[in-house]
């Protein structure tokens, strides 16, 4: 019997999962420090490019979601009108978010740590084995507890940031000198850009809940929209009150983190409330961007793309538990490698904050390309229901996400010959994998027909009509 969770997610849920992986004080204090120092004096221009090319994805998103709602996201969208190959890609491509991603806030969280315990404390790979075993143990409780968990931190994290905005707007202001940046313009608004897309990545999770909403050609396109315009509003009134108090010539990757910055603004007890929201963030997009990645794995494990053990449900909850170990290692492993200072193991120079940060967006807006080219070809199927000027927006966001990635494929194979590399090797691996399964499909040995049945977890879902 075919694997399928339980339906019992309604709008909030659903909000909750993409407003908390998209965490807005998590994503400022990640991305803030590359926009100052990646975009110049046109960083504006990059913000803005950035942004558009998120809200077209999210509205291609929103609308394939309401005609497929499967698991899996942009995997099931472009495997379903072009092929399992491309989906393959697609859905890969966007797991260097879901599976790589999630080592970002889990090295964020650490750092805002330092500021109420000593910087060995909260560095060590203890504190990073408690951190991902507590998240995990709340993700496998199942959807519909743990994005109710992810609310509630979605919720503390508003309030905390609002006001931190208002205290920052009450600040007498600042001039602003316009920070260093790389030379080439071009490559000065797509690095900015990069920054901006970093800013909404998580709007396109809500899809890969697409067989556990309650009503899910409804809410799905819903949650979609309204978790990147909630982060959109958050984004606007603190980076306003930012550039009022702070000068973006005070950022920078290496020496400055989040809570220093605004401290020196706010003082030590700003600093703490800073590392406060930016800590309560950071757990929130944990457990939202693990359980993303595991529901993106199962659909691309059901279909025989992935080791099978990926698509089994286990417990009360239906839970893919084997998906889900699959970030929580990934992250843990990531950490702990950062941490190696010396010897042949040493990690790459800025292995968290510049080659996953970098891989990170790559794989996003190639998965969004690919996601908008699928809406695309779903139109023309459909003769462009709803007239062809519909046709627009697929076509912007092509347009938008192709240059981008174009910039940031360049700028990396220049820049950081390392991102190209670790890029390949995670494509190889992908295929490496989807090649054994199929071959471990083919020589799995059959049972008689009187001895098959559903496999533990495998049972059908129970439906549910109640609405949150």
């Amino acid at each position: 019997m075919r694997p399928a969770p339980l339906r019992r997610l309604g709008r909030l849920e659903l909000l909750a999962g993409g407003a908390a992986f998209i965490a807005p004080a998590f994503s400022l204090a990640a991305g803030y420090p590359v926009l100052a120092v990646s975009g110049g004096s046109v960083a504006p221009v990059g913000i803005l490019v950035g942004t558009l090319a998120a809200l077209l994805a999210a509205v291609c998103f929103a609308q394939m979601a309401r005609v497929l709602p499967r698991e899996g996201g942009a995997y099931a969208f472009v495997e379903s009108t072009a092929g399992r190959t491309w989906g393959f890609v697609a859905g890969w491509s966007l797991s260097l978010l879901y599976v790589l991603g999630p080592a970002i806030p889990l090295a964020v969280l650490m750092a805002s740590l330092e500021v109420f315990f000593p910087s060995w404390l909260a560095a060590s790979l203890g504190t990073a084995t408690a951190i991902s075993g507590a998240v995990f143990l709340v993700n496998a409780s199942g959807a519909r507890p743990s994005s109710r968990v992810a609310l509630s931190f979605f919720l503390l994290e508003a309030s905390l940031l609002a006001l931190v905005a208002l205290l920052l707007a009450v600040r007498p202001g600042v001039p602003l000198p316009p920070p260093p940046g790389p030379t080439g313009t071009l490559f000065m608004v797509g690095g900015s850009a990069a920054a901006a897309v970093f800013l909404f990545l998580g709007f396109d999770s809500v899809s890969t809940y697409g067989e556990e909403a309650t009503r899910p050609t409804h809410q799905v396109p819903w949650a979609t929209l309204s978790a990147i315009l909630v982060a959109a509003a958050l984004y606007v009134g603190s980076s306003l009150s930012y550039l009022h108090a702070i000068p973006l010539s005070s950022w920078s990757l290496g020496n400055a983190s989040f809570p220093q910055v605004l401290g020196e603004t706010l003082g030590p007890g700003g600093s703490q409330l800073i590392a406060l929201v930016v800590m309560v963030s950071s757990l929130g997009a944990l457990i939202a961007v693990e359980n993303a990645s595991a529901r993106a794995l199962f659909a691309m494990s059901r279909d025989g793309l992935l080791p099978h053990p990926l698509a089994r449900l286990r417990g009360r909850g239906q839970v893919p538990m084997a998906a889900l170990l699959v970030p929580v290692l990934a992250s843990w492993g990531l950490v702990a490698w950062s941490q190696v200072t010396n010897g042949p193991l040493a990690p790459p120079a800025n292995l968290l904050f510049g080659i996953v940060f970098g891989l990170v967006v790559l794989g996003a807006l190639l998965a969004y390309l690919l996601v908008a080219w699928s809406y695309f070809r779903w139109l023309r199927r459909n003769s462009a229901r709803g007239g062809g000027w519909t046709l627009g927006v697929p076509l912007g966001a092509m347009a938008v996400a192709g240059i981008l990635l174009g910039l940031q494929v360049l700028s990396t194979w220049t820049g950081s010959p390392d991102l190209p590399a670790a890029l390949a090797l995670w494509f190889a691996v992908g295929f490496a994998l989807w090649g054994v399964t199929v071959w471990a499909g083919r020589h799995r040995p059959s049972r008689p027909a009187s001895m098959r049945g559903p496999a533990r977890g495998d049972a059908a879902p129970r439906e549910s009509s109640v609405e949150v």
